[in-house]
């Protein structure tokens, strides 16, 4: 075993500035579950299309109206935003794209080192879960070795397609927070670290449904979170507007590049 569960854990509250992480069975879906009145909820990177959270001012007006902040951080990682240290209460992460495993079903949760009053039942709770069995923390601990390696790579991809897709004539409008003009790539420079994540959502001139769940540049045609591969999906913004997806993986950007064309052929 390379890593303790003990030393593993150290890594993700160091990374986020948290003074306690936990690793536990469950989705990210269930995030509202078992937080006090009042929390607000937000995701470091999300929404449609794409944007970055201003995680700082969200805690700050937060704070100021006398709730806590919760995020899900699973897009941008521990690796990528640390998310308590910026303020928020509490973090959560899917370990899905950390272990390559589409459905692993780990989450880590972090608490900020002022831990208010609403969140210690919820963190004792946390201490009751069944611990992580040998066998994963093992698959964990081989994972989190190459895993920021791996997701700076998805995000240069993304960068690369990003401004790819702002020159190609059949993409009307893209949204990238590492995009020089995207309306959240100054809240983006000064809230992530090592790269703007692994999604870039554009429109087309032309919106087709063929493209959903499409999987670009995957040997043998396989996919799984952070793998290799890049895939689109087609998803639908607040009013109705139609956006192309793309999560992009840590396989070389050439590849990407020509797979794009040919998608948007």
């Amino acid at each position: 075993m390379d890593q303790t569960l003990e030393e593993i854990l150290k890594g993700f509250s160091k990374r986020l500035g948290a003074a306690r992480t936990w690793i536990v069975p469950g989705g990210t879906e269930h995030l509202s579950e078992g937080l006090p009145q009042g929390a607000v909820l937000g995701e470091t990177l999300g929404h449609v299309p794409i944007a970055c959270l201003d995680v700082k001012a969200e805690a700050a007006k937060a704070q100021a109206e006398g709730k806590l902040l919760v995020v899900d951080n699973t897009i941008a990682s521990s690796y990528g935003c640390p998310a308590v240290r910026l303020g928020a209460s509490l973090a959560v992460e899917s370990l899905d794209a950390v272990l390559g495993w589409l459905g692993s079903g780990l989450i880590a949760v972090s608490v900020a080192k002022d831990m208010p009053q609403g969140l210690q039942d919820l963190a004792a709770s946390f201490d009751e879960r069944p611990e992580v069995s040998g066998r994963m923390l093992d698959e964990l601990a081989r994972a989190l070795r190459s895993f920021d390696e791996r997701r700076r790579a998805a995000s240069d991809n993304a960068q690369v397609a990003a401004s790819y897709l702002v020159c190609h004539p059949a993409v009307k409008e893209v949204r990238y927070p590492g995009l020089k003009g995207d309306p959240t790539q100054p809240i983006a420079a000064r809230t992530l670290q090592r790269g703007f994540g692994p999604c870039v959502d554009f429109r087309l001139r032309k919106p087709r449904c063929d493209v959903k769940g499409r999987i670009l540049c995957a040997p043998g045609n396989a996919w799984v979170p952070g793998g290799i591969a890049s895939r689109l999906f087609v998803v639908t913004d607040e009013e109705g507007a139609i956006w192309t997806r793309l999560v992009c993986g840590h396989g070389k950007p050439e590849p990407l590049i020509e797979a794009l064309e040919q998608a948007l052929k």
